[in-house]
């Protein structure tokens, strides 16, 4: 399947993705075989769980852009500039990298209120 190979391809961090069929027995998809990727975690500690999300939007607006409605994102990511990077079609890398630069802003600020 494209999309396993894909997210393969990117080599992300603590998991690995293999192709998978279903039918599905309720929703607007029931009784219509489906194809999907089973998320293998391999090394827990590995894993960025919002880099992942953010190379899966990535992927599916890449490879199905015609069936993958980005708005349907917008409750989920809350992060606007990833939305219009994800959009323009740049590398999600760079897109959950420009998180780090805030992470680290917060991380110096809050050093002062830790307790333990």
């Amino acid at each position: 399947m494209d999309l396993a190979a894909y997210l393969n391809a990117r080599e992300i961090s603590g998991v690995r993705f293999v192709p998978i069929e279903f039918t599905p027995d309720v929703d607007v998809h029931a009784q219509k075989k489906c194809g999907g990727v089973n998320i293998l975690v391999t090394d827990r500690n590995a894993l960025d769980a919002p880099e992942l999300g953010v190379e899966i939007a990535s992927a599916l607006h890449t490879l199905y852009p015609d069936q993958f409605e980005m708005k349907n994102l917008d409750h989920l990511m809350l992060n606007d500039a990833t939305m219009r990077a994800i959009s323009a079609g740049q590398d999600p890398r760079r897109a959950w990298m420009d998180w780090n630069d805030a992470i680290e802003a917060f991380q110096t600020i809050r050093v002062k209120y830790l307790l333990y």
